[in-house]
């Protein structure tokens, strides 16, 4: 009998655990089975064609966030109109959690860079999870006698003639960074846009122009070998691929901060219960070491973000590079 009766005890015990355990583990759950409707895979839409750098962040979460909500994930290209065509089919899309875009920072300054939009950037998305952070470097010739940004801002102040910088075109990071910079120190350089970030940064090693904010990846490996300078990563903190970089805000100019990101969205409407099943796969993908690690490669810090903290982050990211844009009267190329 008191044999049975343990028994009986730990029969119920062993239910009221599984129970808990559920209650405490759905959202994990709910990952795992996440919006599977006939089978149907997720589409991940990336406003640029295979091969670039947003294509490369999609494809690198896609296979692991296949294997935590057990349905494929397949990268979508749809390049065209600033990422704007990307951007126009995840919002029109339907809000069952199959259509989902891969945007950064040029999301952000559409408002500003595009006349009439088909869709609006806030109301329309509903922000599912941030990816990734780049940082920029602030990177001069050797040639120019400036060695970190307090300097740059003095030589500035103090030159005649404004010095030059390159960016990869209207718009882009490196543009912003030095639009924002010279809104921040209240300085003059002058713009010369080239056709992508290979011919600026072509233009800088020649001397053509005299320095730029140019991506981590395509900056450090020309700074190792002495043929550029670099001043400070534009990132509020610094770069974990460039450690003994300080940021720009330490090494003179501070309050300044430009970090290009790439970040996952979906249509509004999306149900509570989705965003959060999705929230948990993309940042269990970016959670996994094997992506750190290929975005450490790239100049890229893994993040991983709370849905309602990046749709906070994006509408900060649309007000702050609206004025700056507006400011500056930058129009696309």
């Amino acid at each position: 009998m008191f044999a049975s009766f343990n028994k009986q005890y730990l029969i119920k015990l062993l239910g009221t655990l599984s129970i808990l355990h559920f209650i405490l583990c759905a959202p994990l759950y709910g990952a795992s089975s996440a919006v599977p409707v006939n089978g149907r895979p997720i589409r991940l839409v990336v406003g640029y064609p295979a091969g670039g750098g947003v294509d490369f962040f999609a494809r690198a979460i896609a296979g692991k966030m296949s294997a935590v909500l057990g349905q494929q994930c397949i990268v979508d290209n749809r390049p065209g109109a600033a990422t704007n065509i990307a951007s126009e089919i995840v919002a029109k899309s339907i809000p069952d959690g199959h259509t989902l875009l891969i945007n950064n920072i040029a999301f952000a300054v559409s408002p500003v860079m595009t006349e009439k939009l088909s869709f609006n950037p806030v109301s329309d998305f509903s922000g599912i999870s941030q990816v990734a952070v780049l940082a920029n470097a602030l990177v001069v010739n050797p040639a120019v006698p400036i060695y970190s940004v307090t300097e740059l801002i003095a030589q500035s102040k103090e030159r005649a003639k404004p010095l030059q910088y390159g960016s990869a075109g209207n718009g882009s990071s490196t543009h912003l960074a030095a639009e924002l910079f010279k809104n921040l120190a209240n300085i003059e350089l002058v713009h010369i846009p080239y056709r992508g970030a290979a011919l600026a940064m072509t233009a800088l090693l020649s001397g053509e122009v005299q320095l730029m904010f140019a991506s981590l990846p395509t900056a450090l490996p020309q700074v190792r070998v002495n043929k550029l300078r670099a001043l400070g990563v534009t990132s509020q903190f610094r770069s974990r691929a460039a450690p003994d970089l300080p940021t720009v805000a330490e090494s003179g100019l501070p309050g300044f901060e430009m970090s290009s990101w790439i970040g996952v969205m979906g249509p509004s409407q999306l149900t509570q219960a989705t965003i959060n099943r999705l929230n948990v796969a993309v940042n269990q993908a970016v959670a996994s070491q094997e992506v750190k690690d290929l975005f450490s490669r790239e100049g890229a810090d893994a993040i991983g973000s709370g849905s309602r903290e990046f749709n906070q982050y994006v509408i900060h990211e649309i007000a702050k590079w609206g004025k700056i844009l507006k400011k500056a009267g930058i129009r696309p190329d």
